[in-house]
């Protein structure tokens, strides 16, 4: 298996983005995690490990799970901002798989997914 490099913007740099910092979940975790509020109902959050080179979605309405999508072998993440919507784009790289995330959470969330053999 090859060798892939999961390339992430800083803390500092996401937080000047999209003004939410990411955050341990645990205390000495290698998992980055930032959460953002779509209608005050609906919350997406957003976490990854560069060491695991993995990625977890998870979409919640009030209590409940809508989505929740956990994907290994990332080699890149961007974080930006698309008029009022915060978009996070997760690129996905193995020897026999390429594919791409991308969760946009505005006034209402949105998330496109799609893996292919390459």
């Amino acid at each position: 298996m090859t060798f892939r490099e999961l390339v992430v913007p800083s803390a500092l740099e996401v937080l000047e983005c999209v003004g939410v910092e990411p955050v341990a979940p645990e205390p000495g975790s290698t998992v980055q995690e930032l959460t953002f509020e779509a209608d005050g109902r609906n919350s997406v959050s957003f976490s990854y490990d560069v060491i695991g080179r993995s990625v977890r979605v998870i979409w919640k309405a009030g209590d409940r799970t809508i989505l929740d999508i956990f994907r290994e072998g990332a080699v890149r993440i961007e974080f930006r901002q698309d008029g009022d919507d915060t978009v996070v784009d997760a690129d996905f790289e193995t020897d026999s798989l390429g594919g791409n995330i991308e969760v946009r959470v505005g006034g209402e969330v949105q998330v496109k997914d799609k893996l292919l053999f390459v």
